[in-house]
């Protein structure tokens, strides 16, 4: 810098013409340091578009689902809870003495997918129920005996199975059930238990709406809360050894619907709207 302002002295102009030209070589000295560094800006640039496409065109694992989960026919998402069924009246049961309470629900799970080799579920807070002269499914490993599980004649409980992806689970004829269990019984479970065992035992009339709020309240409070804790992991073996895992977690909601139902009475047949609940299983990806 000395060296161009010595130059600039021995130039016989005016006073303002050197102090312009000093001050465009100062912008061009300038300059040429600030270049230098627009070759390491556009490779960064260039590596930000590289990684960008790198993630649309090789996704991470955990966000590749390449195949699909459905239960009767209804395929699962992440974003909201699918009705896949309704839970039969009669398969629960709430011992508050003995600290069991459970709910049952026939296994309508199904794997879709290209070149699956096996299917392998495994549950947390339940088991599955497999008939004893199952000849399909690998039964890797028993459930524990801390979880509450019925009494099934001809059935054991696991917690983990293995379905071959051409052979999958038929829910007609195999048979297979799913055991929710609380992942705690504790206080509020069993006073809702202790409620829902009142109505299950009475009918409520479509005359009573006070005691037919409590009813499905009651009613949708003890389902959900006995299948809300159950996790089932999926996880499909592919035929190059490859593993993908998917996750479901379950909810329950109830409809009340009304039947007519005639009741003898010494003054003769009475015929009244008695309502009775529709407990739907639902299901998401976790």
């Amino acid at each position: 810098m000395k060296t161009y302002k010595n130059a600039i002295n021995k130039i016989k102009a005016s006073e303002s013409f050197k102090a312009q030209t000093a001050e465009m070589l100062v912008c061009q000295q300038a300059n040429k340091k600030k270049f230098r560094f627009a070759p390491v800006a556009a490779i960064a640039a260039s590596l930000a578009v590289v990684i960008a496409l790198g993630a649309v065109f090789f996704p991470m694992s955990k966000e590749n689902k390449s195949f699909v989960i459905t239960a009767n026919a209804a395929e699962l998402n992440d974003n909201s809870f699918t009705t896949i069924g309704e839970l039969p009246a009669n398969n629960w049961r709430a011992d508050v003495e003995k600290n069991e309470i459970y709910v049952i629900a026939d296994f309508t799970l199904e794997v879709k997918g290209e070149n699956i080799k096996n299917i392998t579920y495994t549950i947390d807070n339940g088991a599955f129920a497999v008939p004893d002269n199952n000849d399909k499914l690998i039964l890797t490993k028993q459930a524990d005996k801390n979880v509450c599980v019925p009494k099934r004649e001809n059935k054991s409980f696991y917690s983990e199975i293995t379905a071959k992806y051409n052979n999958q689970i038929d829910t007609t004829n195999d048979n297979v059930e799913i055991v929710f269990n609380p992942a705690k019984i504790d206080k509020d479970i069993i006073l809702i238990a202790e409620r829902y065992g009142k109505f299950a035992d009475v009918w409520v009339y479509d005359t009573e709406a006070e005691k037919l709020n409590n009813y499905q309240k009651t009613t949708e409070e003890f389902f959900s809360g006995a299948v809300k804790d159950c996790r089932i992991k999926v996880q499909a073996e592919y035929s190059d050894g490859t593993i993908e895992t998917q996750r479901l977690t379950y909810n329950a909601d109830v409809k009340l619907y009304t039947e007519p139902l005639t009741f003898h009475t010494k003054n003769g047949d009475e015929t009244r709207n008695v309502y009775i609940a529709k407990v739907n299983l639902k299901a998401k990806l976790a």
